[in-house]
């Protein structure tokens, strides 16, 4: 998040911002390869700080749908490598490290409605951001169409909005 909280650069690109609770300072981050991006969110994984962001794509109109992108900082370097894209639709920007992965677990997909995209992109999906390698979720439920909360997540579980749980490690799947 930028300085003021927000998460998009649909208006304007600002620096992002790292917190030391030692020195209790903040820092600015690097330029990363993603700018512009909007539905920006960070976690910190094996692989290091993690960034992900959709793309901004012409709306309405597109030819296709504003994937997630995703870039791990070299803290030590002061530089981002990029990660490829992937075919994750954006819907919830909720990334939460569990079970050794980046994991969203927003169930849905988009299709793009009358641009047709030729199939439909999933909400959410899983991120192994050492290997650069990007997954569906594994067999997701349907989702009920009712949004009762917020995303959550933890060491092996993630929670979606639709009050689905997937436990990571296994692929299973908890109402």
């Amino acid at each position: 998040q930028d300085e003021r909280g927000r998460r998009s650069q649909e208006r304007g690109v600002r620096s992002d911002l790292a917190f030391d609770p030692s020195s209790r300072a903040w820092t600015e981050l690097p330029p990363d390869p993603l700018i512009p991006s909007f539905d920006r969110s960070m976690v910190w994984t094996d692989a290091g700080l993690v960034l992900v962001g959709i793309e901004n794509v012409p709306q309405p109109g597109s030819d296709g749908p504003a994937v997630y992108r995703a870039a791990v900082l070299d803290a030590d370097a002061g530089t981002w490598q990029r990660l490829p894209d992937s075919e994750i639709s954006g819907y919830d920007p909720s990334w939460f490290w569990a079970g050794g992965k980046g994991v969203n677990p927003t169930l849905g997909t988009s299709d793009g409605g009358g641009n047709d995209w030729g199939r439909a992109h999933a909400h959410g999906g899983i991120l192994d951001p050492v290997g650069g390698v990007w997954w569906p979720l594994p067999d997701p439920p349907a989702p009920d169409g009712f949004y009762p909360g917020v995303s959550v997540g933890g060491e092996e579980f993630v929670a979606s909005l639709m009050g689905w749980v997937l436990h990571v490690p296994s692929g299973g799947w908890w109402r």
